[in-house]
Formats: C-alpha cells, sequence, structure tokens
C-alpha cells in the first residue's frame, strides 16, 4: 500500500505560498519561458497557452511554433517572441535554441504526427529543464510506455480524464482513478495535475 498524506488545497494554503512582487521589479526577473505548440489549423491552441502563461505572470515568453503560425501569433500575441520550427504545418525537429530555456511548457495543439512524436520525445530524452507536458505531448508520450522513463521530477503532467486513461488505462471509480494517479507519479517520480471538476494534484 502507498504512504501518503492528503490536502485540501484553500485560501490559506494558497496565502501562504503566493509570492508578492516588489513593486520596483521589471519582466527580466520573472523568468523566460518557451511554449511549445500548435499545428496548422490548431494555432489557437498556442495563443489561448500563450496569453494564459502572461496572465500567470512570466517576465518574457517564447513560442516555438510551425512556420504557418508565424503571421497569426504576431498579430494575436505581439508580448510573445516567435520562434519558427523548419517545418511548416507541424513541429518536426526542436532547434538548439530552445535547450537554453530552463523552463517549457508542450503540447496544445501540436497534433500527432510521427515526425512532431519523435522530435517531442527526442526533447525528453535530452532536455534538462523544467516542463510543463500538456495536451498533445500527453498524447504521444502515451503511445509507448517505455517513454515513461523519460519522465522526472523536473515534469508536471497537466491531463485531463481522457488523457490521463491513455496513460494508464481505465478505473473503475474516482478512489481508483486517483489510486493510479498516486502510483504513476511516484514510479515515474513526476508532478501530476489531473484536470477536472474537483482537480487532483499529486506529487511523487
Amino acid at each position: 500500500k502507498l504512504d501518503y498524506s492528503d490536502f485540501c488545497l484553500g485560501d490559506e494554503m494558497i496565502q501562504k505560498i503566493w509570492l508578492k512582487r516588489n513593486p520596483f521589479s521589471h519582466k527580466g526577473n520573472f523568468g523566460h519561458t518557451c511554449i511549445i505548440s500548435g499545428q496548422k489549423g490548431m494555432m489557437g491552441a498556442s495563443i489561448l497557452v500563450g496569453r494564459a502563461c502572461l496572465k500567470a505572470g512570466v517576465g518574457l515568453l517564447s513560442c516555438y511554433i510551425p512556420s504557418c503560425g508565424y503571421e497569426i501569433m504576431q498579430k494575436s500575441l505581439p508580448e510573445a517572441m516567435v520562434i519558427c520550427d523548419v517545418g511548416d504545418t507541424h513541429i518536426c525537429s526542436i532547434s538548439k535554441k530552445i535547450y537554453a530555456f530552463n523552463t517549457l511548457g508542450i503540447g496544445p495543439g501540436l497534433g500527432t504526427s510521427t515526425k512532431t512524436e519523435q522530435a517531442i520525445i527526442e526533447l525528453l530524452k535530452r532536455s534538462k529543464a523544467n516542463m510543463v507536458i500538456d495536451a498533445d505531448a500527453l498524447n504521444l508520450l502515451s503511445k509507448n510506455t517505455e517513454n515513461y522513463k523519460y519522465l522526472n521530477e523536473k515534469h508536471i503532467l497537466t491531463p485531463h480524464p481522457g488523457e490521463f486513461k491513455r496513460l494508464v488505462g481505465d478505473w473503475k471509480n474516482d478512489y481508483e482513478k486517483i489510486e493510479k494517479q498516486r502510483t504513476f507519479c511516484i514510479k515515474h517520480s513526476c508532478t501530476m495535475v489531473l484536470k477536472g471538476a474537483c482537480t487532483s494534484i499529486c506529487t511523487p
């Protein structure tokens, strides 16, 4: 049986960890994140995740996207810097520039093409960055359970129930679902934010 503690996350706990900003700080004090996302027909996902990242308080934001989305991103999210992949309609490789970032977000609107899969798994193998792994990055990861060995304590997975089911299989009830979440996080040393009406956060 797993050894664990349960907590209900409320206002009091959040207030203790909430970071107040120095009124004389600037964007350079709050990190530089890169979001890897998008494919032809799904650039909206890149825009939404970029806006969310800026809203959450990142200082600088770069978006790594297929080249078909360049004008869309520049017009829709002028606050972000844009780096284009060599692929026109989808991401098919990861530029060496991306390995300079220490924080990455991967997945929204990526699609599940073979070239994108190879690029994302290679990034998981090689990058030492803190990562939020979401959406199609989770679907690519779950194509082969051998890929799970590349997960580590720097990774936060954010599946909705359908993506979680692809990662671990089905469950009979919510108790079994949470037990599967705990088991996965402990085994693969990662953190998981399992989204839903009552979101469940699990650490290893």
